[in-house]
């Protein structure tokens, strides 16, 4: 398979139709299109395949977070099967380590709506909402040499991602201010204390069991809802990078206040790509390709401005 294809491409619908098919091989192959990146119809059609031909539990477990992958909640029928597995407690003292780890899935998966978590989304979107314009920093090594510390720190609200401050950072390009940090769930650096923290991708707060343990000192967490995650898979055909989702939930919660933007540069040159890790290289699983497309037409449209208030005017 091409890597990144459009999110409607179809399946090969021959291959691996049979009862006979080589369900080990069908099970790897769907394990490697989404390790890859290839968040489409024809990789979502793979894990479906599986189940119906081996008709397990765990490959309609594996089915259906695959889809959540593509930011599609459980349906009312899906949700009926998952609450009736286990059947009995025999049944699941018996199952193997492939069926128990599909059941931590399953509960996941049945997690509750988070009341508490729209009320924070409700707060997060008035404080975007009274400000007069965000600046959102992100990691690429196009900030070096730059100067413009200075004008994001005077932005009434900044947002950084992950790691992006080191000892191969300088203030003047950087800036220091942070109201917002977007973080990754498997983040592994010390955490930036911030007023607001965004943990990227799908949901995350309502699939993870525990919150990551570098979150432990934020005050007030946030989850990227389903929604805006499903809207960009289905445009890039991949999982978002957390700039692009994190940007569509910004311009989604306050369409009115200026977002402008700098350190977005997806393209890998071979020189240094992150400004505060040097050894750092581009993720290939997402669509770096589309993800520059769009952020084009997001700046045609004016969703986005290139570089700060000081400089964009």
């Amino acid at each position: 398979m091409t890597q990144h294809q459009a999110f409607l491409t179809r399946p090969h619908y021959r291959l691996y139709t049979c009862v006979n098919a080589d369900l080990q091989a069908l099970r790897q192959q769907a394990r490697g299109y989404r390790q890859a990146g290839y968040y489409n119809i024809a990789t979502l059609w793979v894990f479906r395949q599986c189940w119906r031909i081996s008709g397990a539990y765990d490959d309609y477990i594996h089915y259906l977070v695959f889809r959540r992958d593509l930011g599609y909640p459980l349906t009312a029928l899906q949700h009926q099967r998952l609450q009736r597995w286990p059947r009995t407690l025999w049944q699941k003292l018996l199952w193997p380590l492939r069926q128990r780890h599909a059941n931590r899935l399953r509960r996941r998966l049945l997690n509750p709506a988070n009341t508490a978590q729209k009320e924070l989304v409700q707060r997060f979107q008035h404080f975007l909402q009274q400000h007069t314009h965000a600046q959102i920093v992100g990691n690429s090594a196009n900030l070096l040499h730059q100067d413009h510390g200075n004008a994001i720190d005077q932005a009434p609200v900044v947002v950084r991602f992950n790691r992006c401050f080191s000892d191969a950072t300088n203030v003047s390009d950087t800036g220091q201010k942070t109201d917002i940090w977007v973080c990754a769930p498997d983040f592994k650096h010390p955490a930036i204390v911030s007023q607001w923290c965004i943990l990227t991708g799908p949901d995350m707060l309502g699939w993870l069991p525990h919150p990551p343990h570098t979150l432990s000192a934020q005050a007030n967490v946030l989850s990227v809802p389903l929604s805006v995650w499903r809207k960009l898979v289905s445009t890039l055909g991949a999982p978002p990078s957390a700039g692009v989702l994190v940007l569509a939930w910004l311009a989604q919660l306050a369409p009115n206040a200026p977002r402008f933007v700098l350190g977005f540069n997806h393209t890998n040159t071979g020189e240094q790509y992150h400004i505060a890790d040097p050894t750092h290289q581009a993720v290939t699983r997402h669509n770096w390709t589309a993800e520059t497309q769009l952020l084009r037409q997001w700046q045609r449209l004016n969703v986005i401005t290139v570089g700060t208030k000081e400089t964009a005017n």
